[in-house]
């Protein structure tokens, strides 16, 4: 029974291998994206502010929208619809 456990371990692990060796994560260029050029010669700073991102999306006021915040203030969000069929 030990055996045939530690042969079927070996076969997962080979197979986990071999999808992450797969991957080509090398391959991936994020060289292409730019951010724009933004020019500011006429502006005029009349102040500064700072948001959260959980405070922009509690603005949007969606009860379709659930957030929620651990101790580590890391953000599930969670979009929830529902459609109904009528024959």
């Amino acid at each position: 029974m030990i055996k045939i456990n530690q042969y079927l371990n070996a076969i997962f692990y080979g197979l986990i291998l071999m999808l992450f060796s797969m991957c080509n994560t090398g391959e991936l260029d994020f060289d292409d994206i730019k951010t724009p050029n933004l020019q500011s010669n006429n502006s005029v700073p009349i102040g500064q502010t700072t948001y959260t991102i959980k405070e922009l999306i509690e603005k949007l006021e969606d009860p379709s929208i659930e957030i929620t915040e651990d101790n580590t203030k890391l953000l599930s969000i969670a979009y929830r619809d529902t459609l109904t069929f009528n024959d």
